[in-house]
């Protein structure tokens, strides 16, 4: 990209952890959508962009564009922590709240790595050999965690094959 956009490089993290937020929230609003609670969920929706609403005029200014996507991130933090406790009323997740951000104590280092590593070498190629050599880190490191087992992955990787083969015949 040119220098006009490379600013926004560091903006897309914030961003794509808002995206990560937003799908808790397919998790945490399970029971609401179970129980029917359609306007509990458009409640907290309507919250939760109200919220937004005041972060942006609050954190633009001062912000500019980092103050939009932080208010997003505030936004969907305080919709995962109201769909989660409004949502387990009506169906139990048998899952603590802090179970979908285990992942994260993998991830951030792994992302920190790719970002040092473009800082140094900007290749299309390197990018790409760099990028399937830490998601395999990544799955590894969740095995190590034990935030994945070995059955699990097995299973996931037999039925990507799987596609893969009917695809192909």
């Amino acid at each position: 990209a040119t220098e006009d956009y490379r600013d926004a490089n560091y903006v897309i993290p914030i961003i794509a952890f808002s995206y990560f937020l937003s799908g808790a929230i397919a998790f945490y609003s399970l029971g609401l959508h179970i129980a029917n609670k359609m306007r509990l969920n458009s409640a907290i929706t309507v919250i939760a962009a109200l919220v937004n609403i005041a972060c942006n005029i609050l954190f633009i200014p001062w912000l500019g564009i980092y103050g939009s996507a932080l208010s997003t991130v505030i936004a969907y933090v305080i919709s995962n922590l109201l769909f989660y406790h409004f949502g387990s009323k009506y169906y139990p997740l048998r899952i603590s709240l802090w179970e979908p951000y285990k992942y994260l104590v993998v991830f951030i280092p792994i992302y920190s790595i790719h970002v040092a590593v473009m800082q140094i070498w900007s290749s299309m190629l390197l990018e790409l050999l760099l990028n399937g050599i830490l998601c395999i880190v990544f799955v590894l490191a969740s095995l190590f965690c034990s935030f994945i087992s070995r059955d699990e992955l097995m299973n996931v990787l037999q039925q990507v094959i799987l596609r893969m083969v009917k695809k192909l015949s």
